[in-house]
């Protein structure tokens, strides 16, 4: 992690994630160079002096939140992917589960790392690679490989019935984010959500499982 100014740590909780949330925001959909710290200072409430105070400049900005992106997503998410379940129906479970918690949190933050894999602004590419080379976030990939396919119905195309399932499953996560930005984390409302994904896999289970 970065060595910053540390009294950006001694203001409340909330107010630092609502920093982070908006400048993750900012920089996953605008990428380094035209991303505003306008823009930034006026979605998170503070004056562009403080923000400043806190990161000497954009460059350090950046850098801290991929780190401080990957840390939260390396402790909230890919460490407790269980990489020995062989039903999909339940690693999509748990998985989904995990992104909700995680994005209710921190809405943009899957797009703000992967968005870093491209991110060709000299001024933080060499400090990026190093960081990159370090975090795979592929690695979920390999949640896919042992899936158990006798579970499923006999004369079903296997790949098929799985990207099915993938895109449904990646639409419902979808909406969940969109719906995380909208609410404050006391707001949101987890049980509803997973009812949403019971749901959601109740009726992919009747359609491809025996």
């Amino acid at each position: 992690m970065m060595n910053i100014n540390s009294k950006f740590f001694e203001i409340d909780i909330n107010k630092q994630r609502k920093i982070i949330n908006a400048a993750i925001n900012e920089f996953a959909h605008k990428g380094y160079k035209k991303a505003s710290t306008n823009e930034i200072v006026k979605d998170s409430g503070i004056s562009k002096g403080l923000l400043f105070h806190y990161f000497r400049n954009k460059k350090e900005l950046y850098l801290y939140l991929f780190d401080r992106a990957v840390e939260i997503a390396d402790n909230e998410f890919y460490s407790g992917l269980d990489y020995t379940e062989t039903d999909v129906l339940k690693v999509w479970r748990h998985m989904a589960l995990l992104k909700f918690n995680l994005m209710r949190q921190f809405p943009e933050i899957i797009n703000f790392i992967m968005s870093a894999y491209f991110e060709e602004a000299e001024e933080v590419a060499v400090e990026l690679q190093g960081r990159i080379e370090d975090f795979n976030p592929s690695k979920v990939n390999d949640l896919f490989k042992n899936i158990d396919a006798s579970k499923f119905k006999e004369n079903l195309e296997l790949d098929k019935a799985l990207q099915v399932i993938t895109w449904t499953m990646e639409g419902v996560i979808e909406q969940e984010r969109n719906k995380a930005k909208d609410i404050s984390v006391e707001n949101y409302n987890l049980d509803e959500t997973i009812e949403k994904i019971e749901h959601c896999l109740s009726v992919l289970k009747d359609c491809f499982y025996k």
